[in-house]
């Protein structure tokens, strides 16, 4: 299990304001019925900061659509998220909407076929846009070092 933690300030008007998120990540591998399949848990907080508009996990090209076993909860979209322009050079990415019901804390489960616990990224895409260097994009915060589906 490995936690990733993304803090600093952004400008509100005139003001100064600080966010803090982090995304816990672990995976496991089992077999089932002779195939191999891993899980990958992701845990996203907010500490403090603006809303979470989306999650999103990217995975490498060798993965597809059809590779993924089960996800919790589902996923809303599988390929290229362009609401995190700089960020769209990755084309395989497993997105989440964000919603409501799930408050300043909510896990991710997604099953893939194949025994691949590789370090990836993660990005989570607030609903205010900050200005620094920890951004893959404005609002796109990017989460490097996350347990991740990888070729092998």
């Amino acid at each position: 299990m490995r936690t990733v933690t993304k803090d600093g300030w952004y400008k509100v008007g005139h003001n100064w304001k600080y966010y803090k998120y982090t995304v816990t990540s672990s995976a496991t591998c089992e077999v089932v019925n002779g195939e191999v399949r891993t899980t990958y848990q992701y845990t996203v907080k907010r500490f403090s900061g603006p809303g979470i508009s989306h999650f999103d996990v990217v995975v490498p090209q060798c993965v597809n659509q059809s590779d993924i076993i089960s996800s919790d909860p589902n996923y809303s979209s599988f390929g290229q998220d362009g609401s995190c322009k700089n960020c769209s050079v990755w084309s395989n990415v497993i997105k989440w909407e964000w919603k409501k019901s799930w408050g300043d804390e909510q896990t991710f489960t997604i099953t893939i076929k194949g025994q691949s616990t590789g370090e990836g990224y993660a990005i989570v895409k607030t609903s205010h846009n900050f200005s620094d260097t920890n951004t893959c994009d404005e609002g796109c915060l990017l989460f490097q070092g996350v347990c991740a589906p990888a070729c092998e």
